[in-house]
């Protein structure tokens, strides 16, 4: 994997979603471990991580390498870019109605997403992730939030 394997990776988010701004970098880290070491992970979970710098408005995405033999599963991959595009959709892209929205939507489910926990935010990214990776098991099995994510997040209505 590398920057250009990255690039490859986003092309079914929708390019928005990526611009720069708020989106400057997606970079793939050549390392196992973030800096700062206080994130948690599963042993075959691929660490990624977004900066949120709220005075500039801006976001950093980082994917770091999953395996220390650098043989890396893209599919796991995949799923923590558009994940953490999906932190970035949340923050700069819905508006305060749409939040409000959201939570609603979190609150009234009855399914939790296992990265997600109690977190609406956390929520939102697992979700969005899964409706660009697997759109009919979202459409499916969770039709509350494929609803919210073909309205209010990707328009398809409009």
């Amino acid at each position: 994997m590398n920057n250009r394997g990255v690039e490859q990776l986003i092309a079914k988010a929708p390019e928005v979603h990526v611009s720069n701004p708020p989106l400057t970098e997606i970079v793939y880290v050549n390392r196992t471990e973030p800096e700062h070491g206080d994130m948690r992970r599963r042993p075959t979970q691929t660490m990624a991580d977004t900066e949120i710098n709220e005075a500039t408005q801006t976001a950093r995405i980082r994917i770091f390498r999953q395996k220390p033999t650098g043989n890396d599963d893209i599919f796991d991959f995949q799923d923590s870019i558009f994940h953490e595009i999906g932190h970035v959709v949340y923050y700069f892209f819905l508006t305060n109605e749409q939040k409000l929205k959201w939570h609603r939507v979190h609150t009234n489910t009855h399914f939790r997403w296992t990265e997600a926990g109690g977190d609406p935010v956390e929520h939102f990214a697992e979700t969005y992730a899964t409706y660009l990776l697997h759109k009919e098991l979202v459409k499916g099995q969770l039709p509350t939030e494929y609803s919210f994510m073909e309205h209010e997040v990707f328009r398809v209505d409009q």
